[in-house]
């Protein structure tokens, strides 16, 4: 997994455009950033469940160098899924612990600097529908590894019980050429509205937001990748898709995550026949 949420933040933007990202981190904002180093895991076990892998806090671990946690969707899931997030998250673990030891190891000595231990923490949420062949689990990942600021990011399963494996948005659409078109609009839409919305006490004009939307809605494949099965109220169907983007995707740092909903009734003629039945076209 590459670790990089969504609460939203209102603090003083420094700097609007791509190039030059606000200093001040968002005040409510859970908070990832990672080096490339940590994105490679290591030829190691996976770490070890401390409690039953399909209830809760699945590992945890403290020592002077780092604390690491995964915690999984709360309540029953179905089978194999709690064992497959646990590995998901643990893959980076070994490599994440071993840098913020290593980095302890340095400061410790007599021309080292001050040490704060690294925090990964990553917190599994469902968010799918209960009901039908589809599940979706999002987790928002924590990272603090004693920079200027801590970071965050997303890693999301989409899951077909039916198929017993992960899909994505390709998997999704019968033509996902002439799905972007639809995504594309919604998406642009979506994440406007929602940075007019918070930036308005900022002299802030369309075109600087835009600078940052229209790059993250262009009709490519990657732009349409990080994205969660939305349930109903009733939890029986999908209402439509989420989209995610954390700090630096759409906006200055300070202004933190965005999310975007297409509701499933502008896709529903976009899908592929075997998924048309798990969402509810209103």
């Amino acid at each position: 997994m590459k670790y990089a949420s969504m609460v939203p933040a209102f603090a003083l933007l420094v700097a609007c455009a791509p190039a030059e990202p606000a200093e001040e981190p968002p005040v409510d904002a859970p908070v990832v950033e990672t080096e490339a180093d940590m994105l490679v895991a290591p030829e190691s076990a996976p770490v070890e469940a401390e409690e039953n892998a399909e209830h809760g806090r699945a590992f945890h671990e403290e020592s002077d160098a780092a604390v690491i946690s995964i915690t999984l969707p709360e309540g029953d899931l179905p089978e194999g899924i709690g064992e497959m997030l646990l590995a998901r998250s643990s893959a980076d673990v070994p490599q994440f612990r071993a840098s913020a030891e290593r980095e302890a190891a340095e400061a410790a000595e007599p021309d080292g600097y001050e040490f704060r231990a690294w925090t990964l923490d990553v917190d599994w949420e469902n968010v799918g529908p209960a009901e039908g062949p589809l599940r979706s689990y999002r987790a928002v990942v924590y990272v603090d590894e004693g920079g200027v600021h801590p970071n965050h990011e997303f890693d999301i399963v989409n899951y077909d019980l039916a198929a017993g494996r992960e899909i994505g948005v390709a998997d999704l659409f019968a033509d996902l050429g002439v799905a972007m078109d639809t995504l594309s609009l919604e998406l642009e839409t979506a994440l406007m509205e929602a940075k007019r919305e918070r930036l308005a006490e900022y002299d802030i004009s369309e075109e600087e937001m835009l600078e940052w939307v229209l790059p993250a809605t262009e009709k490519r494949p990657e732009n349409f990748q990080n994205f969660t099965l939305t349930a109903t109220e009733e939890g029986d169907a999908v209402a439509g898709l989420t989209f995610y983007y954390g700090p630096y995707d759409v906006g200055a740092y300070a202004e933190g995550s965005y999310t975007a909903f297409v509701p499933a009734s502008a896709i529903y003629g976009d899908l592929a026949p075997v998924y048309q039945g798990a969402f509810k076209n209103e």
